[in-house]
């Protein structure tokens, strides 16, 4: 049973089919284009009572990763180094831990921050005997983490579900969290329904690569970027999947 109030949280209408299901993400996006502080706020507060649940923890979450799933894209960005070796390193909507504590166990000093208290009240209990891994309750949109600047930032999830009226919000806060030579590696999701045929997955794909570039292109520097997919599975299933995009890109 959704928590969050009718038709207004960012997730409740990822991957849904048919004509209701269509009208209700045409509704979301045009409150995310006409009020999105009142859509942010209201997104906060649908993950944060999610969380919050007992019977979170489901497939139908396509951002979900239960324990032991690492993104295979993730994987080999660590086992090649390119995060470089040690160092710290911001985890942006950690969730409930899993992938910062992964990071951590790479050899990072990592920080997760999140919106939403309860995932970091679970992330703390998971990971409490983890001394180089660290948690924070934070809107990465209004506040700088402690430790800034960073090596290096990881954002799997986040970015893709702030209004693009708040955007230039996060983009002074990662600006603020950063320094030249900070490696990020981002990962989002390019659309919302899972139900799209190739062509329109790699429209979508190639419109988001082009919103990345433009929006962070003026202080990083794009290296590469790759097709993904969004599920609970990893990154390599396409079945019932969000497409998705990831991008190496450096601080200048």
């Amino acid at each position: 049973m959704s928590t969050s109030p009718p038709d207004v949280a960012a997730e409740p209408g990822v991957g849904m089919r048919g004509p209701r299901h269509a009208l209700v993400r045409a509704r979301q996006a045009l409150l995310e284009l006409l009020l999105p502080r009142l859509h942010y706020r209201l997104r906060r507060r649908f993950y944060s009572q999610s969380w919050a649940r007992d019977d979170y923890y489901s497939p139908r979450q396509y951002w979900f990763l239960p324990p032991g799933i690492v993104p295979r894209l993730l994987k080999e960005t660590v086992e090649s180094g390119w995060f470089g070796r040690g160092g710290t390193l911001l985890d942006i909507g950690c969730g409930d831990g899993g992938m910062a504590a992964y990071l951590s166990n790479a050899g990072h000093d990592v920080l997760g921050v999140d919106f939403a208290g309860p995932s970091i009240a679970r992330a703390r209990t998971r990971f409490a005997a983890s001394p180089a891994l660290r948690f924070e309750e934070l809107d990465f949109c209004e506040q700088v983490p402690d430790g800034a600047p960073f090596d290096a930032i990881f954002d799997r999830g986040c970015y893709h579900g702030i209004p693009k009226g708040l955007r230039s919000s996060y983009l002074r806060v990662l600006l603020a969290s950063s320094q030249p030579g900070t490696r990020m590696l981002l990962m989002l999701r390019v659309t919302t329904d899972a139900t799209l045929t190739d062509a329109q997955r790699d429209a979508s794909r190639a419109r988001s690569l082009d919103e990345v570039r433009s929006f962070f292109g003026p202080h990083f520097a794009i290296e590469r970027s790759e097709s993904t997919w969004f599920n609970s599975r990893g990154d390599d299933d396409g079945h019932q999947a969000l497409a998705g995009l990831v991008v190496w890109m450096t601080r200048k």
